[in-house]
């Protein structure tokens, strides 16, 4: 992994950090699927209100701008306070909960717009429940997973 992308990632959040006066820390990690980024401080709690939607969006600028410069097939992905298991188990929780509401009632359901991590984290759930299948639809930001029965 190139440190230049290291260094700049973290000159990046330096200047998010310091121009928006949260107050938050970060540690960068290399891992063999990417650069981690794990978040903390006072206003962590800002960053994982609404489903995670600052860390998110965060995350996803930091991708957009650099990227290009991180070797391909490698990933940057951030966390904090352990968000990501949580939100991976509710997620899986809730997919099982939607599989067995869509064979009792027979009648799809769609889950809100969410992330392509986390549609994915319900495909892959829901792939080893039988009398169901997954589809995401729409387009960009608006993206969701719906659940059919067979």
């Amino acid at each position: 992994m190139r440190d230049s992308a290291v260094e700049k990632i973290a000159e990046f959040l330096d200047t998010i950090i310091q121009l928006s006066g949260l107050r938050l820390r970060f540690d960068i990690l290399l891992k063999p699927s990417g650069i981690f980024v794990e978040l903390s401080g006072e206003d962590s709690s800002l960053l994982l209100g609404k489903n995670g939607e600052l860390l998110n969006a965060l995350e996803y600028l930091t991708n957009k701008l650099y990227a290009p410069i991180v070797p391909e097939g490698k990933y940057i992905s951030f966390d904090c306070m352990g968000f990501r298991n949580k939100r991976a188990d509710e997620l899986k929780m809730m997919a099982r909960y939607v599989a067995q509401r869509v064979r009792y009632l027979g009648k799809s359901f769609t889950f809100e717009p969410m992330p392509p991590a986390e549609r994915r984290i319900i495909h892959l759930e829901l792939l080893k429940e039988p009398g169901v299948r997954t589809e995401s639809v729409g387009e960009g930001s608006s993206r969701k997973v719906v659940v059919y029965p067979t």
